[in-house]
């Protein structure tokens, strides 16, 4: 299905990002892989190859640096000679509410959850609308009711906000824009900050199996990302294992 194709995932050596890149490898993509870790990222390019991506590229970035971006579209599209999906996957997240939140806080979860996906949009958008291709962002579903993580859900509703001027911006040229939001799962920013007591209680919330799986999240990528949703923009697709419909108690 993505046979030719190139996609660019940020984020990819983490939990969510090479359980992206691992279901786009088994539909033959090419691949452009961002994290800062390079010894990680080769562990999931080769991975990628053995499923079936043809070529793999790992790019070693840090989101909060202004060249950074530019050599991550620049590499991947002089590398991989196209582009038709941007997944914008990597996260910053810190579940503090207001009296704990710092001003440094506040500047590192913008910098990654925000200004990175808008101006690796802006940077790919050339190269997207020569495929028209299509842009993936990761946002959250999980209800502010379950989760102080005040700064962090802030940057994930601009993310929705970007996701929807892309879509309405570049809808009549073609370039797609979504956003897939996933409930709790355990990666290694939640683990960090999480006990074990939280993501038993929060499994116990989510009644369609609990905690996501990494490939619950791939999938819906993959998904949006494919001929399959050729006529889907500006949508917010919830993969939150029924949280969103569960009855509310008066």
């Amino acid at each position: 299905m993505f046979k030719g194709r190139a996609v660019l995932i940020t984020g990819a050596s983490g939990a969510f990002g090479s359980a992206i890149a691992l279901q786009f490898a088994k539909e033959s993509a090419n691949l452009a892989l961002t994290g800062r870790n390079l010894d990680k990222l080769n562990k999931v390019a080769d991975k990628c190859k053995a499923l079936g991506a043809e070529k793999v590229v790992p790019i070693v970035a840090d989101l909060t640096k202004k060249n950074d971006l530019s050599r991550i579209i620049s590499t991947t599209t002089s590398q991989l000679g196209r582009l038709d999906s941007l997944v914008n996957n990597a996260g910053y997240y810190v579940h503090h509410s207001l009296f704990q939140v710092t001003w440094e806080e506040i500047d590192d979860t913008f910098a990654v959850n925000v200004k990175a996906p808008l101006m690796l949009s802006q940077l790919a958008m050339p190269f997207l609308l020569e495929t028209k291709g299509c842009i993936v962002n990761i946002s959250s579903a999980t209800p502010p009711s379950q989760n102080p993580a005040l700064v962090s859900r802030m940057s994930r509703g601009a993310v929705d906000q970007l996701t929807l001027n892309l879509a309405s911006e570049f809808v009549k040229q073609g370039v797609r824009a979504n956003v897939v939001k996933p409930a709790l799962s355990k990666t290694g920013l939640t683990e960090a900050q999480l006990s074990n007591e939280t993501f038993e209680e929060r499994a116990k919330m989510q009644p369609l199996g609990g905690l996501l799986e990494h490939t619950d999240i791939a999938d819906a990528v993959v998904f949006l990302s494919s001929p399959k949703a050729s006529k889907i923009t500006g949508q917010f697709l919830l993969v939150d294992a029924g949280v969103s419909v569960m009855p509310r108690i008066s």
